[in-house]
């Protein structure tokens, strides 16, 4: 889990949040990363998954959140603020499956 500025839709400028990181590559001489969006926000979305204390291996979040597999981005690693939180292998396994889910319905 890394933070990173993310834009606001109604005004202009940056907020820093979490984002996991599902994958990551090399191209030319930078490190891009494939990241889930994560919101302290409940949505009403099938593929949300929440993300508890418990799913933590180190560090952890400030509230309550849940990953969002539909919400896929690609940043470079200049973008990344820093690392936040490391989950479980189980449950970045789960939201894996999910992102699979959408992508081979």
């Amino acid at each position: 889990m890394v933070v990173v500025p993310f834009p606001f839709f109604a005004r202009v400028g940056f907020k820093p949040r979490p984002a996991l990181v599902v994958a990551h590559w090399d191209f030319l001489a930078y490190t891009h990363y494939l990241l889930c969006a994560v919101s302290s926000a409940a949505a009403d979305d099938k593929t949300s998954l929440e993300l508890r204390t418990i799913d933590f291996a180190t560090g952890s979040l400030n509230r309550p959140s849940f990953a969002r597999p539909a919400y896929l981005f690609s940043v470079d690693e200049s973008l990344i603020e820093r690392k936040k939180a490391a989950l479980k292998p189980g449950r970045v396994a789960d939201v894996a499956a999910k992102i699979i889910g959408l992508i081979q319905p």
